[in-house]
């Protein structure tokens, strides 16, 4: 694909994303709850045990608004965990083929597939810049062909074979996109070209010896905020002739 994305995927794409921020919040908030209900119960517990300590006469009725207070607290708290606990538990096991070995991981069902990469497998290559689907620094390839990790679910991918920008090298020898790049200096700071790279490669596998036109069109789906393109543009053409 030439990351010019159909409606249907943008739309896909996005709503797992969203999806995805939204469980993630909502887990954090339940545990922010949580702990805090928690370490408020404590306190309370704490203060009241050094007040009965120092006074040892206390009002009946002034026990038992702590009491109240406390079993109230206990019951949010407990509320929160126990849906913490509950969103997290829908796991899936997805089994990929990364880089030419098989891995497999029991993750949420919302996990992207750059989290995933990144989390879990720590293949930090694969970067995350916009996080809107929009930048590309986050393209890898599934079955050969380039696709924007961020707004792909692990899940959906499952059973695939998967390349990231640290499977491209073989033997400590890089791939001629890799060192063509290198030569015609198509980088700066560096923080697109991991899916610049691997978009490029997908380019020259679908046409051989593409024109600047093709090229540009091909890569608009790759922001870099450094180069000005043109470099990037010379790499291509320069690894057209060796791959």
């Amino acid at each position: 694909t030439n990351l010019i994305y159909e409606v249907e995927a943008n739309v896909g794409g996005k709503i797992a994303q969203v999806g995805s921020r939204l469980i993630d919040m909502t887990a954090k908030k339940m545990a922010d709850i949580f702990f805090g209900k928690f370490s408020e119960l404590i306190s309370t517990d704490v203060s009241t045990s050094s007040e009965q300590i120092s006074e040892k006469k206390i009002d009946q009725t002034n026990e038992d608004k702590p009491k109240k207070q406390n079993q109230k607290i206990l019951i949010y708290a407990g509320v929160a965990a126990i849906l913490a606990i509950f969103i997290y538990s829908f796991l899936s096991k997805v089994t990929l083929e990364v880089n030419g070995k098989k891995v497999s991981k029991e993750v949420p069902d919302h996990t992207l597939l750059s989290v995933f990469l990144r989390d879990n497998l720590n293949l930090t290559g694969t970067h995350v810049g916009c996080d809107t689907s929009q930048c590309g620094a986050c393209v890898v390839h599934v079955n050969g062909k380039s696709i924007k990790s961020c707004s792909t679910l692990a899940a959906d991918v499952e059973g695939s074979k998967v390349t990231t920008i640290e499977g491209l090298a073989k033997d400590g020898k890089l791939h001629p996109m890799q060192a063509a790049f290198k030569k015609t200096h198509g980088l700066q700071c560096g923080y697109c070209t991991p899916g610049m790279v691997m978009s490029a490669v997908d380019l020259l596998q679908t046409k051989k010896n593409p024109s600047d036109k093709e090229i540009r069109e091909w890569l608009e789906g790759n922001i870099c905020r450094c180069t000005g393109y043109q470099n990037i543009v010379a790499a291509v053409k320069e690894a057209a002739t060796k791959m």
